[in-house]
């Protein structure tokens, strides 16, 4: 096993500039910033405008960016915004151009990428407002490891967290310094927070479009003068996780 990949030196969040920072449109107050790393198609940007953001969780590296669209679908995106080390990005890491966009297999929702080197690519993903989100970050993980969606894994460090597990059982089988046992752990930690954060804040989003009609959503969304959507809709009841894992492994 090659144990130096995971120095805690190279460990995602160790460098400062790596930090996630999070941003929310409620608490800005204002819905009029579009989701990065996504350009519409003409025959999208008329029927379903250009998705506005909900909230954003990036660093100095990469931007992860979930909105909505005039028809109440939800949109995840993935891009980078600079490389550690590497003076410039090509344009297809920076956003997914809906014109020539190559979709992938998903069965909870539509994913894209750019046609060449998916792996480096921008990534966008339309998911209806209905589905959970637990099964949403499932569906993102299968999509992420079968295609090899490399800025998936840059965007959302939280993605691999299952393997990171697995790496930590050998690890602990192996004669490994404890040091880097302990670096592995904290990693894995870090992880699952930002996982936390990420469903928390997820879940937000979609209670808040679920409990509105569309109607009201495209007014508040894509109206200069629109009042926020999160500070005039009423909070639904939160579902069951249980039945929507027991879902997830009946369609399987």
């Amino acid at each position: 096993m090659d144990y130096d990949r995971f120095r805690h030196d190279e460990m995602p969040g160790n460098r400062s500039e790596a930090v996630m920072h999070e941003s929310a449109a409620h608490e800005r107050g204002s819905y009029d910033k579009r989701v990065g790393g996504y350009t519409p198609n003409p025959a999208e940007r008329e029927t379903r405008g250009e998705p506005r953001e909900l909230f954003s969780m990036k660093n100095s590296y990469n931007d992860l960016s979930v909105g909505a669209d005039k028809q109440g679908s939800m949109m995840l995106t993935g891009s980078a915004v600079r490389r550690h080390n590497s003076p410039s990005l090509e344009n297809e890491e920076k956003q997914v151009e809906g014109s020539r966009r190559k979709k992938h297999p998903n069965n909870a929702g539509e994913l894209y990428t750019n046609p060449a080197n998916p792996d480096k690519s921008a990534v966008a993903y339309r998911v209806d407002r209905k589905v959970p989100e637990k099964k949403i970050l499932k569906k993102l993980r299968e999509s992420a490891k079968r295609h090899d969606l490399g800025t998936f894994n840059e965007t959302m460090p939280f993605i691999d967290v299952k393997e990171n597990e697995d790496t930590l059982q050998e690890l602990r089988r192996e004669r490994v310094s404890e040091v880097e046992k302990q670096a592995l752990e904290k990693t894995i930690r870090d992880k699952k927070g930002m996982e936390r954060k990420f469903l928390e804040k997820l879940r937000f989003a979609r209670k808040k479009l679920l409990s509105t009609d569309l109607d009201e959503l495209r007014a508040m969304l894509f109206s200069v003068d629109g009042e926020p959507l999160m500070q005039k809709v009423t909070p639904v009841p939160e579902e069951d996780d249980g039945e929507d894992e027991a879902d997830d492994e009946n369609e399987q």
